[in-house]
């Protein structure tokens, strides 16, 4: 398990940047990254949003970590992600909250860390807990991406590697919003 003190480093729309310290790690921090934030973050609080996804979701935001990537929070369609070396991933998310979910699972590969299904696990594989992923829509339509790489991060966060998926849906919320959550178990399988 990698714990380090971190900080973010914002850069909004007509401020200069400066760097935001994260909580202390947790024993649930298993991994550090660098996130930087530019765009309509004064409007929609976006930095605040990502240090409390990061730091609920077990990932340390530090300045300087080998795995590095900028955030662009935008409108009309204009919010993506930039990872060195990597294609610019357009990021499909009502909220900075939603974007900043789906920008930590890119930037720590939860894909490759946490497979996700509907199948039970073999016997051998140990369960460590239940989670719930959501997204809310905030007068929009909450993102399947953002909840299911939440439900990820909080399987890797307990320890797991495997997210059974039980169930998913859609909730509305008030003001013409969607809200998407999807629950299931967390496993940890030997590999």
């Amino acid at each position: 398990m990698k714990v380090m003190v971190g900080s973010l480093l914002l850069a909004a729309c007509g401020a200069s940047p400066h760097v935001l310290s994260t909580p202390p790690p947790t024993s649930t921090t298993w991994t550090t990254v660098t996130l930087t934030l530019v765009g309509d973050t004064p409007t929609y609080g976006g930095s605040n949003d990502c240090v409390e996804v990061a730091s609920k979701l077990g990932v340390r935001l530090v300045e300087g970590a080998p795995r590095a990537g900028t955030l662009t929070l935008g409108t009309n369609d204009e919010t993506y992600l930039e990872i060195p070396g990597t294609p610019r991933y357009k990021i499909d998310a009502a909220t900075p909250s939603g974007a900043c979910k789906i920008a930590l699972g890119r930037l720590v590969e939860i894909n490759k860390l946490v497979a996700v299904g509907k199948e039970d696990p073999p016997a051998t594989c140990e369960l460590v807990g239940q989670v719930q992923g959501e997204d809310e829509g905030n007068l929009g339509h909450g993102s399947l991406e953002a909840a299911t790489v939440d439900a990820q991060l909080q399987v890797r966060a307990k320890g797991g590697n495997r997210f059974v998926m039980d169930m998913g849906g859609e909730a509305k919320a008030g003001g013409g919003s969607t809200n998407v959550r999807i629950g299931g178990r967390a496993y940890h399988c030997a590999s």
